[in-house]
């Protein structure tokens, strides 16, 4: 089955009709203040979701994206392994696309078995993310640390939470996903450049125009979270800009 408008079009199994409404809803929701963030107007292709309800299917595909993604970085000059689907996975984007798992395979199939619909639907919008940035990025690969950091930034996603950056600029560059609280770590970073950092910087490093003393950056993000006392509690997001 399928629903269409002018700006997506997503693919589901007749049992996920309503889900799917919900996600086209919710990105419908959310995509004038992305575009803003971002400075675009439109994405240059219509965005395609699918959601599977084969799981089988589903990893094939995570697994055939990283095997891609390693050669990427090998011509790149970066020798990384490819990594391997976790239960932690249940969607992916690129090229346009978010490929997810449907709800009912999260709950029983993955670590995501308390997903309810607004933490699925919150998914959706961080690949959103992640499609509406790719159309800014003009110098790649970009350090997961930043893709995550401004996706889990601009989610809305609740269960991401300050962490005091206890990693090396190396372990950001290159051992990101190996990382204790990587997406944590990455959340917090991203809320420190959104504060202190103007709009038009920020894009500018997440383009990749420009790149950050990460050294400078981990060192000055750590006393701003001990000087302000910030904590998951007391920290306020700034608003879409």
């Amino acid at each position: 089955m399928q629903i269409e408008n002018d700006c997506l079009k997503i693919d589901f199994g007749e049992t996920d009709k309503q889900t799917a409404q919900a996600m086209v809803a919710e990105i419908d929701s959310k995509k004038s203040s992305l575009f803003d963030f971002f400075g675009i107007t439109k994405l240059s292709n219509k965005l395609h979701i699918t959601l599977y309800d084969d799981f089988d299917k589903f990893v094939d595909l995570i697994n055939e994206s990283f095997a891609r993604q390693a050669e990427f970085y090998k011509k790149q000059g970066i020798d990384r392994p490819p990594r391997k689907w976790d239960e932690y996975i249940v969607a992916k984007a690129g090229n346009g696309e978010i490929d997810m798992l449907n709800i009912e395979l999260c709950r029983n199939k993955t670590a995501h078995k308390n997903t309810d619909l607004q933490d699925f639907l919150q998914v959706a919008v961080h690949e959103f993310v992640h499609i509406c940035h790719g159309e800014i990025i003009t110098k790649s690969p970009l350090p997961n640390y930043l893709l995550e950091g401004i996706a889990t930034q601009l989610s809305g996603q609740k269960y991401y939470q300050l962490a005091k950056i206890d990693c090396t600029a190396e372990d950001l560059l290159h051992n990101f996903d190996d990382m204790n609280k990587s997406y944590h770590v990455a959340y917090t970073l991203m809320g420190f450049m959104r504060e202190k950092f103007s709009h038009a910087e920020l894009l500018d490093i997440l383009s990749g125009e420009k790149k950050p003393n990460i050294d400078k950056l981990i060192t000055q993000a750590n006393e701003y979270l001990q000087q302000k006392a910030l904590s998951a509690n007391s920290y306020s997001e700034p608003a879409l800009r």
